[in-house]
């Protein structure tokens, strides 16, 4: 938590009070951030964005960031294991798409 310095010399920040919260997974965050609990979620997943998009209270705003978003498969587990069903599912991806429309 941060809380302003009353006794700065300058103007006055803005806001008085800022408080973190963490969760480990998102459900809790947006059940905080419904219930006014929590202004703001960081790094939303696309599933959840899309549900609060049509919601009148919520304001989604993407930030330019350089952080790097990736899709990794699991090579060592059930199907992945052979490279045929890797290949295949390498080349049904359509990655402009998904480059596009989801990061």
């Amino acid at each position: 938590s941060f809380v302003r310095n009353e006794d700065y010399w300058g103007p006055k920040a803005l806001p008085a009070k800022t408080e973190f919260t963490f969760y480990q997974d998102i459900q809790p965050q947006i059940l905080a951030l419904q219930a006014g609990q929590a202004d703001i979620i960081n790094k939303l997943p696309a599933f959840v964005g899309v549900a609060l998009l049509n919601d009148p209270n919520f304001e989604i705003i993407s930030i330019p960031s350089t952080a790097n978003q990736g899709v990794h498969m699991h090579c060592h587990m059930g199907p992945f294991k052979d490279a045929r069903i890797r290949q295949a599912v390498a080349l049904s991806l359509d990655r402009e798409k998904l480059v596009n429309g989801l990061m």
